[in-house]
């Protein structure tokens, strides 16, 4: 797959660039319009952009096909949330947020279901760990605070 507008290649042998990406463009009634694009991501297009061995790679051929497009999707997700316009939330160093974590998965489980996503950066975590911990695919209490702690409310009066 090429696409050539944003110097992208995905599943390829040759100049492979990523294993998704994320967009946006403006409709003709005005209104911004956000998509992500992943490819099948099959084992043809891992054995393509990972030739010999895929320990290098942030996908492998050990996972299931759905769990490397949860996996992008969850990365893409991630990006187009904080950075829809990719105009916004960008470390000069390590990338969007989905970047710094790059190739980090755990599984989700709800109910029933598993699904494997990709650990995203923690202001919070990074802050309150001295840097130990920034790399997260959900948070203890997913209710992030960046303020005193419940144990440091005021008292009324």
């Amino acid at each position: 797959m090429d696409d050539a507008s944003n110097g992208l290649v995905l599943c390829e042998a040759a100049n492979d660039t990523a294993f998704g990406y994320h967009n946006f463009f403006t409709t003709t009634a005005g209104h911004p319009f956000y998509y992500a694009i992943v490819p099948a991501l099959s084992d043809t297009c891992l054995a393509e952009s990972c030739p010999g061995n895929d320990a290098g790679c942030s996908l492998h051929l050990s996972e299931t096909q759905e769990q490397r497009l949860t996996q992008v999707a969850s990365h893409e997700f991630a990006e187009m949330t904080t950075d829809p316009q990719l105009n916004a939330w960008v470390d000069p160093a390590n990338g969007e947020n989905g970047d710094i974590c790059n190739g980090e998965s755990d599984p989700l489980t709800v109910g029933g279901n598993t699904w494997t996503v990709q650990r995203i950066y923690s202001k919070y975590d990074d802050i309150n760990s001295s840097g130990r911990v920034f790399c997260l695919s959900q948070a203890q209490d997913p209710r992030p605070r960046l303020s005193p702690g419940p144990t440091d409310r005021p008292t009324r009066a």
